[in-house]
């Protein structure tokens, strides 16, 4: 039943699940980040920012799908680097994935902690502390 599933669904499930993954690593970054980089500059310099991020994430995506067309359906990002680039690029390659995906947990377990402390605090008049605050987010919501 599951593979039956799985082969009704073909390409377009393959290219939605892709579209979702990049529009939500877009836009939950950019939520977090650009408004604080971009908080000093003027409109244009932020905007010119904005369009040089967007050209390398598509310059980025482009290399990726063009390694990508020479593998079978299923094959990891690891096993791509590997075979492309070698087992010391597939190590640092790894390393960084690791760190991004580290600093990508910090910031938002930071961001919802201070959220709910300042909501509890708006709420209740007490302050349970940032460490209290982001166990609750990271554990309950």
């Amino acid at each position: 039943m599951q593979e039956q599933m799985g082969e009704g669904m073909g390409f377009q499930g393959n290219v939605l699940g892709g579209t979702m993954i990049i529009a939500g690593t877009a836009i939950g970054a950019g939520m977090l980040a650009l408004p604080m980089i971009s908080a000093g500059m003027w409109i244009y310099w932020s905007l010119l920012l904005m369009a040089l991020t967007w050209l390398l994430m598509l310059r980025a995506s482009q290399a990726i799908l063009e390694v990508n067309l020479h593998y079978e359906p299923g094959s990891s990002f690891h096993t791509l680097v590997q075979d492309t680039l070698g087992p010391v690029w597939s190590t640092i390659n790894g390393l960084a994935v690791a760190f991004v995906l580290y600093i990508l947990v910090y910031a938002y377990v930071s961001g919802g902690g201070s959220t709910v402390q300042q909501t509890i605090m708006a709420v209740t008049g007490s302050d349970p502390g940032m460490m209290s605050s982001s166990l609750f987010f990271s554990l309950i919501l």
